[in-house]
């Protein structure tokens, strides 16, 4: 629905020169409150676990694109997979979800 034909050509020229993204901000704004405070299971030792492959795959630099990635496309998806040294340690991959889906 439009105000007036006037606003609705004037508005359909110009749609593909200015790209405004206001559907961001409101996924940003969330995405600024959101504080993950870690991630805990009811064994210690998986507790230490979890946190040593947290870090060592740099979740905390990545949480957020994976985070903002699931507030604008409604999923993200994190792929775990053994690591290449067969040392017990896992491999921590990011995948857009406009790249990805899950079946």
């Amino acid at each position: 629905m439009w105000a007036s034909q006037s606003i609705r050509r004037k508005l359909e020229r110009g749609a593909g020169r200015h790209r405004i993204n206001l559907a961001r901000r409101p996924v940003d704004a969330v995405l600024d409150r959101l504080k993950l405070v870690g991630v805990t299971v009811t064994d210690d030792d998986a507790t230490a676990w979890l946190a040593e492959q947290w870090t060592r795959n740099e979740m905390v630099l990545k949480a957020r694109q994976v985070h903002r990635a699931a507030g604008m496309y409604g999923d993200a998806y994190l792929l775990v997979w053994p690591s290449e040294a067969d040392d017990g340690q896992v491999d921590i991959f990011y995948d857009s979800p406009l790249t990805t889906r899950v079946f």
